[in-house]
């Protein structure tokens, strides 16, 4: 059930991946539309199309584990009162 498990969040991943990077190349496609210098400052650009997806994959996975603690049958439990 572990491997299961993992290969799911991996596939999840991936896809995160691939959709924040397409998200990224069209702000960067965008952005450099309207302001042309910035095309040549290539190692800026190419930082920013690997660097900006792994950081929204992190962020996306956090936001995951807050949402899924806030509706967890725990923290339902904690808030309930003790008989």
């Amino acid at each position: 059930m572990l491997a299961v498990s993992i290969t799911a969040a991996a596939l999840v991943t991936a896809t995160m991946i691939v959709a924040n990077g397409s998200i990224t190349l069209f702000c960067v496609y965008w952005f450099v539309e309207k302001n042309p210098d910035w095309a040549e400052r290539r190692s800026i650009i190419q930082f920013v199309l690997f660097t900006v997806p792994m950081i929204m994959v992190v962020a996306e996975w956090i936001l995951w584990d807050v949402i899924r603690g806030h509706l967890s049958k725990e923290r339902y439990a904690r808030m309930q009162p003790k008989q």
